[in-house]
């Protein structure tokens, strides 16, 4: 799976496709290699059965491999800089490796093992802390971010540090029933964004799109199911599980850190949310008056068929058990908390849109703040630039000194030159006659012989 979407993100050919294809690549090597090591340590249980894993002396580092493997295939801190770089893929490729299948499976790797995971100590408490810093990190991002497939780029990051979290909560079935609503959503932002992407001359720049309403109707109407639905709206697939995590998180003996980042990362989905809705639907748009858009119906057919799962299957889904016996009872003033900050967060996304208020945001007028944002608290460079500048210097010089140095001078191109040139030198100085050219040639071919061996 690592090598077919690395082979679907380098899909158009350019500088910037390639290195996300790399670091993309590179990144899901480093799980891969995890999990061989952790089969090659399982091969000692002498059985395949996953629920009858039992403890050895390699435990420990059974786990930890584990770990760190469905961390970095779900870009989790600290390898969350290749999620957003792999958008250089087209969008039907982000709405199917973003949504469903390649940062899924390091999270379904943690829900499948989660019975044998559970058995380290500090196991739900780490994942819960890496978990909380990813959501933390990818929602700021996301409120500086122009480029509109990058912002549902980091809304999966997000979405994947909610599923972690619901681990963290000891409660891997509700995990599972998220990753189910998740994967409707976001294929539905995935192909509406395309297809905004598509209408404004193939630009993702947030600031040249806007004025869609009545132009493209159907597909602003899905993408404002899809954002009501990342953000939690009531009776909406995103709802049935989001809203049990954050009752968890709630009802849940936890660090009040962290629980109020549980809770604030609500406001920073309805801030981004908005922002894009605002920017790509309602605001005034930049590009050509003259442009007429229209909705082809192979476009059309599928985000319905998505919005309706989007509506019903949150609801279907929760009937099933064991996730149907999830719920908690809380107080009133606890309930609509969540709804109250989703509130602020839509309300001061609105105040910060306009441009009377915008020049008022401090994370984007502050050169060191919006510079570390861009760079995603500066993982971008360090899991690249940093990482790769000696190894790319070590190949320049290899390349300079030995390959075009003294490879080149040993070669047999270059001693055939020397013996050229030497011939000609002693042909100027001896008679010409028969005897005297095959006694010269003899003593250069013993010469060489010499030096050679």
């Amino acid at each position: 799976m690592g090598i077919v979407s690395f082979i679907l993100v380098i899909y158009y050919q350019n500088p910037k496709s390639l290195a996300a294809g790399i670091i993309t690549a590179l990144t899901n090597r480093i799980g891969d290699v995890l999990l061989l090591v952790s089969i090659g340590w399982a091969l000692n249980q002498g059985h395949w059965f996953i629920i009858n894993i039992w403890e050895s002396s390699t435990s420990t580092l059974q786990i930890m491999c584990i770990i760190l493997a469905a961390i970095s295939k779900s870009a989790q801190v600290p390898f969350s800089s290749w999620l957003p770089a792999a958008i250089a893929a087209p969008t039907p490729v982000s709405a199917l490796v973003h949504s469903s299948t390649l940062v899924t499976a390091g999270v379904f790797l943690l829900i499948r093992f989660y019975p044998f995971l559970h058995s380290l100590i500090l196991f739900n408490k780490f994942i819960l802390v890496i978990a909380v810093v990813t959501i933390f990190m990818a929602g700021l991002r996301a409120t500086t971010e122009c480029d509109a497939k990058k912002i549902i780029a980091l809304s999966t990051l997000r979405q994947l540090g909610i599923i972690i979290t619901s681990l963290g909560f000891n409660l891997p079935h509700l995990a599972f029933f998220h990753i189910l609503t998740h994967a409707l959503f976001k294929a539905l932002l995935f192909i509406c964004a395309g297809s905004f992407i598509e209408h404004h001359l193939h630009t993702q720049d947030l600031r040249w799109m806007g004025n869609t309403t009545n132009q493209i109707p159907v597909a602003t109407r899905c993408v404002t199911l899809a954002n009501l639905a990342l953000c939690g709206f009531p009776f909406i697939a995103g709802f049935y599980s989001k809203d049990i995590i954050i009752e968890a998180a709630i009802n849940n003996p936890n660090n009040i850190i962290i629980l109020f980042i549980a809770i604030f990362r609500l406001g920073l989905t309805s801030f981004y949310s908005i922002r894009f809705s605002i920017t790509t639907i309602w605001g005034p748009t930049l590009i050509s008056p003259w442009l007429h858009l229209t909705e082809e119906k192979n476009i059309i057919l599928p985000i319905l068929f998505l919005s309706t799962l989007s509506i019903s299957c949150g609801r279907l889904i929760s009937w099933l058990a064991p996730i149907s016996s999830s719920f908690y009872i809380l107080p009133a003033y606890l309930k609509f908390i969540p709804l109250i900050i989703v509130v602020i967060g839509a309300l001061r996304a609105y105040l910060l849109t306009s441009q009377i208020r915008y020049s008022k945001a401090f994370l984007i007028n502050q050169a060191l703040t919006h510079y570390s944002l861009c760079t995603i608290w500066f993982l971008v460079p360090l899991s690249s630039q940093f990482i790769l500048k000696w190894p790319l210097m070590i190949a320049h010089m290899n390349i300079k000194y030995i390959d075009q140095g003294w490879l080149e001078s040993i070669s047999g191109i270059n001693i055939n030159n020397i013996l050229l040139i030497s011939r000609n030198k002693i042909s100027r100085f001896t008679p010409k006659n028969p005897p005297i050219y095959l006694f010269s040639f003899m003593v250069i071919i013993s010469i060489s012989l010499l030096f050679l061996f």
